[in-house]
């Protein structure tokens, strides 16, 4: 009952109320990752970003697999340049949910900082490959392969599927 109304007042951007009552439930549930997420969310809506990052951390150590704590720890550590440890936590988390294309997504765009190309490669031919974020990481990595022609036509292919791309080129 206690999440339901937290998620009401989330909704209603009752903001103090919503972290109040999320923190009486967290109090009595420890290991509930859902209400830790939006414990994180509310302090983000907040801007205490510490409050949501430790908030999201907490949810991740209850629950590795949970894609949305996982991709927010991820953003954090990749702020920090922590490409190792950012891969961990998605690929941990991928256990849990092979086919989030989210959290695949995420993990290709680290493979190809990272010049993983096997890896790369393998996240790649797990996405739905009908997307056009599919075809832009394709090309990038063909792009750190200097394959230039691959390239070209998987950002062609990109292009074709949502033109608003061109401003991230």
């Amino acid at each position: 009952a206690l999440l339901l109304k937290a998620k009401f007042l989330l909704k209603d951007d009752q903001l103090d109320q919503a972290i109040s009552t999320l923190r009486t439930l967290i109090r009595n549930n420890p290991q509930l990752d859902e209400a830790l997420v939006l414990l994180a969310q509310a302090y983000a809506l907040t801007g205490s970003s510490e409050l949501a990052e430790n908030s999201f951390r907490q949810a991740l150590s209850v629950n590795p697999t949970n894609p949305q704590a996982a991709l927010s720890v991820a953003s954090v550590l990749m702020r920090g340049n922590d490409l190792d440890r950012t891969e961990q936590v998605l690929v941990r988390a991928l256990e849990g949910n092979p086919a989030n294309e989210n959290l695949l997504q995420a993990l290709a765009q680290i493979r190809i900082l990272k010049r993983d190309w096997a890896g790369t490669k393998q996240t790649i031919n797990e996405l739905d490959d009908k997307t056009a974020l599919t075809h832009l990481l394709t090309a990038q990595m063909y792009q750190g392969l200097n394959d230039t022609t691959l390239a070209i036509t998987q950002y062609e292919s990109a292009l074709k599927l949502d033109p608003s791309l061109i401003r991230a080129l």
